[in-house]
């Protein structure tokens, strides 16, 4: 739209801007992430209207500071839940070893009394096998 057009009050309309790759799109601009609030302060300094633009200086800078304000507001949330996450997967590292220290005291107490078992029951077999050949040698003379 020709500057002529504007000055009649025509309204703006947007036409493609040819860019590198001469397809008229923002492939690379898209691509970059910008918080809304940064692009709605930037569009309102390139307002056409000069009515519709910050009326100087010190607003533009009152709209600034409260965007930085909010950003470094997000900046510390997210500070803070990435340290509480961090806390957690801490806390859930340490409950995990000590079940695996409490899992392996089980083992450990299950195979010493397996091998108790064991033991007695060796006692016993032999025990049994003396008993049996004792009587067998030596019968009872009464």
């Amino acid at each position: 739209m020709a500057r002529s057009d504007q000055r009649e009050g025509r309204g703006l309309q947007h036409e493609a801007t040819p860019f590198a790759d001469g397809s008229g799109r923002a492939t690379q601009a898209n691509a970059v992430p910008v918080d809304a609030e940064l692009i709605a302060i930037a569009k309102l300094c390139l307002e056409i209207d000069p009515k519709d633009r910050p009326r100087d200086a010190g607003v533009l800078a009152e709209r600034v500071t409260s965007y930085l304000t909010s950003v470094e507001s997000r900046l510390r949330q997210a500070e803070v839940e990435r340290a509480t996450e961090a806390a957690r997967a801490e806390e859930a590292l340490q409950t995990a070893k000590q079940h695996e220290l409490a899992a392996s005291a089980e083992r450990r107490a299950r195979k010493l009394q397996m091998g108790l078992a064991a033991v007695v029951l060796c006692v016993l077999t032999v025990g049994g096998i003396a008993a049996t050949w004792t009587a067998a040698e030596f019968p009872r003379t009464a």
